[in-house]
């Protein structure tokens, strides 16, 4: 039996035949919130949930297990639209899985069961922990992925997302359903128990990805047995020289009696290369804390088995599957490729299902424009005001299509007595910032200026004093002084926005090719900001990595992104010695001329010292690192953010 697209989407008003697509609908509703890292709250879900199905869960319309279900196909779709810039396959499976836990915990925790969840085990599969157990497959996009108890996807997303083609089977009609429409393809509905038996024989699997049912069987009700069935039908299944990864009841133990069956005959057709016992925390979020069992087996005839280990975190789980050796080469290189469903058929009312994008969005080149301003003769009569205070408006450049500020702005009455110079410089945006006025006038002035200042570098050449606490200037005939460009700060108040800003002076960057930038700010909360105002403006929330993601003696392996560090971090040194610093400056490289944002730069206050009531005070530790972040990249372009600015001239 298949579940297609086009069968499921029926404009029958029978709720039973809508339910997959209404369930999709609030789903991708939800998902909006994980690119700027907002919390899925219950209220969030029920409102989701209702607008989707037409009604409350008072009414009957849906349960909570259906808001589950939508949970995680949520995180799904964000996954295939932001899971190819994640760095899958390249970064270090660990730091994936910690980032995907981060997602994860974004929602609440799944307290609410269904009975049928219950007497059919339908707990899916968390992401960190799905995409650990995809990556011990190596895939590639040769392979041939089979997913017999596919649920809901969150096994056969990493699959997909790895480039791998992928056969999809689900016994239970509804998540069958949901399935079908999210990954755009046909869904078998086969008891998963003897898909072997039951698949087309055309199919032949190169990788096999899976997470049976424990110990409750379609056929044989409650059964300690069922993931053993489950199990050794896939490997039958798979082609000789292929690999299987499947997470099993954590009682599956090779030392244990009832279970010594299976494991004869798993070794009569494979090698085992890892058997991890994986502890029950992992599975919180999704309403239950049982252990687990992660085998990964090669289809090689040798019979070799490995210890049992023990893992108490995921991030011990990354460590072994890290180890595993190489996949094997395969007997047949061409196996049947899987045909999706034909874009038309994932295309329903837009009341209903909206259209699943399955690829992520590329950066439209040529829908980049410059932006266009032109010199404001009039320059006083919008700047007049009375006492302390007077309008703020942009006062020398009119900029052509941008939109007023939203809430009125205000400056000193002696700043508004200053005329700006005019500036030159025309930054580079997406047309969308400007036509839906993503940047108002006042924070696109700031783009504008800063771009202006960052164009021009300080004449002569400077290197660090012995101290290396400041720049002194040298003479010509040395060799070792380097020019210094111009920083700007950006000193606006609560209200204009300063986030937006900086996100649009490294967007304009980022479009002429400089793709890595550093962002410092106070705290980490603040890490949820700065995603929110850089996606505001088109760009991913995925660009935005935290140094802390990396060990300070890691190599930051990160081609292209925007580095996000709290000045607590700048400062660090860990135990052994390693200083952020010089992390951070290795993967700038010394010829950088990317952005670096002092976002909250007061935080820096006190960096050359002062006179104490008694003596000299040293300088503080962070404002010295902020100091020597920017004395060795002094191509930077630096820019200073504080509503604050400075209550005494030795902190600015």
């Amino acid at each position: 039996m298949l579940f297609q697209a086009h069968d499921l989407l029926s404009t029958t008003r029978d709720p039973e035949q809508n339910g997959p697509g209404r369930l999709i609908a609030a789903a991708r509703t939800l998902s909006t919130a994980l690119p700027v890292g907002m919390q899925v709250t219950k209220p969030r879900i029920k409102a989701g949930m209702t607008q989707a199905f037409g009604g409350t869960d008072a009414e009957g319309a849906w349960q909570w297990r259906d808001a589950w279900n939508a949970c995680e196909i949520a995180l799904s779709l964000h996954l295939l639209r932001f899971g190819p810039v994640m760095g899958l396959g390249r970064r270090a499976p660990g730091a994936i899985a910690d980032e995907l836990e981060e997602l994860q915990n974004l929602f609440p925790t799944q307290t609410i069961r269904s009975e049928d969840q219950v007497r059919l085990q339908q707990f899916s599969t968390p992401a960190s922990y799905g995409y650990l157990a995809s990556a011990a497959l190596q895939l590639t996009k040769h392979d041939l992925v089979l997913e017999p108890s596919a649920g809901l996807g969150g096994l056969a997303i990493f699959a997909r997302l790895s480039g791998s083609r992928v056969i999809l089977n689900e016994l239970a009609d509804d998540r069958s359903g949901a399935l079908a429409l999210m990954m755009g393809q046909e869904v078998t509905a086969f008891d998963a128990a003897s898909i072997d038996d039951r698949l087309d024989p055309k199919f032949k699997p190169t990788a096999i990805l899976m997470n049976p049912p424990f110990s409750v069987s379609a056929t044989r009700g409650t059964h300690r047995g069922t993931s053993s069935d489950h199990v050794l039908s896939a490997m039958r299944r798979l082609l000789r020289g292929g690999r299987l990864c499947a997470i099993v009841q954590g009682g599956l133990c090779p030392s244990k009696e009832w279970a010594r069956g299976f494991y004869t005959k798993l070794l009569d057709q494979g090698s085992v290369l890892l058997n991890a016992e994986v502890s029950g925390a992992v599975y919180r979020k999704h309403g239950t804390t049982i252990d687990t069992r992660l085998l990964v087996i090669d289809k090689d005839g040798q019979g070799r088995s490995t210890e049992t280990v023990r893992c108490e975190s995921l991030g011990e789980l990354a460590e072994h599957i890290g180890a595993l050796p190489p996949r094997l080469a395969m007997e047949d290189d061409h196996p049947v490729t899987v045909v999706p469903l034909q874009a038309t058929q994932m295309a329903p009312q837009k009341t209903v299902v909206p259209r699943i994008k399955t690829t992520p969005t590329v950066e439209p080149v040529d829908d980049v424009v410059q932006i266009q301003y032109t010199e404001r003769r009039s320059q006083d009569e919008d700047n007049a005001g009375d006492g302390l205070y007077a309008r703020y408006r942009v006062r020398r450049i009119d900029i052509e299509g941008a939109a007023e500020h939203k809430s009125p702005l205000t400056q000193s009455a002696s700043l508004a007595g200053v005329t700006p110079p005019l500036p030159s410089y025309q930054p580079t945006m997406p047309r969308s910032v400007l036509g839906e006025a993503l940047l108002s006038d006042a924070q696109f002035e700031t783009v504008i200026y800063a771009g202006e200042a960052h164009s021009r570098l300080f004449d002569g050449r400077y290197a660090w004093n012995k101290e290396r606490d400041r720049l002194e200037q040298i003479s010509d005939q040395d060799g070792d002084g380097r020019q210094v460009r111009c920083g700007f700060f950006l000193g606006d108040g609560t209200g204009v926005g300063k986030g937006r800003q900086v996100a649009g002076v490294i967007l304009d960057n980022w479009l002429r090719g400089r793709k890595r930038a550093i962002w410092l700010s106070k705290t980490e909360s603040l890490l949820e900001d700065a995603k929110r105002d850089w996606s505001a403006l088109g760009g991913r929330a995925s660009d935005i990595h935290l140094l802390k993601t990396w060990k300070p003696s890691e190599r930051i392996g990160l081609e292209q992104g925007i580095i996000f560090l709290t000045y607590a971090s700048l400062r660090a040194v860990s135990r052994s010695g390693e200083r952020r610093i010089d992390q951070l400056i290795d993967w700038a490289g010394e010829d950088f001329d990317g952005v670096i944002a002092f976002d909250e730069g007061h935080e820096m206050a006190g960096a050359l010292g002062g006179e104490g009531s008694r003596s000299k005070t040293k300088g503080s530790a962070q404002g010295r690192a902020g100091v020597e972040l920017h004395g060795r990249l002094l191509g930077a372009r630096v820019l200073y953010v504080s509503a604050t600015g400075a209550t005494v001239v030795e902190n600015l």
